[in-house]
């Protein structure tokens, strides 16, 4: 425990700078209005944050304060896929467990079926369920495009589970009216921004490892985290913009491809 309390004191820059604090604060504003844009809908305000907001709040500012991003300083106690998922979606899972809504199974399999197979791959590629080892690209063939596709179908499941209206903090039901923006809360907007970054480690591997010729590893630490930021927010845009069939064709094939190179990598380990 004292270890613990010790290396939080040291690392009061990730809570309050970066990746925590005042920039996930901005990055979020930024990815609700880029994801408003690209999806033609008029983005609602954040309410003020009051005392009965602080538990959506705090679950994914956790998460993006431990994100292994550089330049931030390292921090001892990195978060795994499964911990940091269940951050993210704490206050839609506490709705759920509460039974204040109605839960839709095929919905939810739907949103989150492909999203939980991206994890799956990417925690299979690099035997490991923690957040830090996305950063690194395996060497097989096999494991390397089990990553690469794995990421590819986080990212392409998450226009579904943040655009959903349902998603939204007070959810929805049959016959309601008009559906909310469902980025409108500051909590909502820093778990889309957890997910958009979880997904974006591993293209940052891939970039890291390419940009080793050219870049030291402080100027890769300082200038591939927004550069690949910027290249994970146009798929998302591009992706909202496609016709909703292309949207489905799209997921199915990054679903099928990741069977196949889970199947493969599991044959290549068995023989």
């Amino acid at each position: 425990m004292i270890e613990l309390l010790a290396a939080l004191g040291q690392a009061w820059p990730r809570l309050l700078l970066y990746p925590g604090g005042l920039f996930a604060l901005g990055a979020s504003w930024m990815l609700c209005r880029w994801l408003a844009w690209v999806s033609r809908q008029r983005p609602a305000c954040a309410g003020p944050v009051t005392l009965a907001s602080l538990p959506g709040l705090l679950p994914p500012m956790i998460v993006l304060a431990l994100m292994p991003l550089a330049p931030a300083r390292g921090f001892p106690y990195g978060l795994d896929l499964v911990v940091a998922l269940g951050l993210l979606e704490w206050p839609y899972l506490r709705r759920g467990i509460a039974g204040s809504e109605k839960v839709d199974r095929m919905l939810l399999l739907r949103m989150y079926g492909p999203l939980l197979l991206a994890g799956g791959g990417m925690a299979e590629a690099n035997a490991s369920l923690g957040l830090s080892n996305l950063l690194t690209v395996p060497e097989a063939p096999v494991a390397r495009g089990l990553l690469l596709a794995s990421a590819l179908l986080w990212l392409a499941s998450l226009p579904q589970i943040l655009m959903n209206p349902c998603a939204a903090e007070g959810g929805c039901s049959a016959g309601d009216g008009p559906k909310e923006w469902p980025l409108a809360s500051l909590a909502a907007r820093l778990r889309a921004l957890g997910l958009v970054l979880i997904g974006m480690l591993a293209l940052l591997g891939f970039a890291s490892v390419h940009s080793e010729p050219w870049l030291t590893a402080t100027q890769a630490g300082w200038l591939l985290p927004p550069l690949v930021g910027v290249v994970t927010a146009l798929l998302l845009g591009v992706q909202l913009r496609m016709a909703p069939w292309l949207q489905r064709f799209y997921v199915g094939l990054l679903v099928v491809l990741v069977v196949v190179l889970l199947v493969s990598k599991s044959v290549a380990w068995l023989v």
